[in-house]
């Protein structure tokens, strides 16, 4: 029952931080090289993320012809998933 009660207090104070939102640490600057405007020329949706492993990039699809492009890490085959 302690258990429970220190539980409740720990999640308690993580949603009082994550609502605070001032007291969380800022996220580290992301290299200009890493993310880029790039045209892109898909039928997929706005907000669609689109990985093209031999190009080691992942794209978020931003409209249409637009996308922002992201420098990614591709494992060897045998170690992938398919699917949505």
């Amino acid at each position: 029952l302690a258990a429970a009660g220190l539980i409740g207090i720990a999640l308690a104070s993580a949603c009082d931080v994550a609502m605070a939102g001032s007291g969380l640490p800022p996220l580290p600057a992301m290299g200009p090289s890493l993310r880029k405007a790039v045209a892109f020329q898909t039928s997929e949706q706005p907000g669609t993320i689109v990985i093209r492993k031999n190009e080691k990039a992942l794209y978020l699809v931003t409209g249409p012809g637009q996308a922002l492009r992201y420098q990614i890490s591709v494992g060897r085959d045998g170690f992938g998933w398919t699917g949505t």
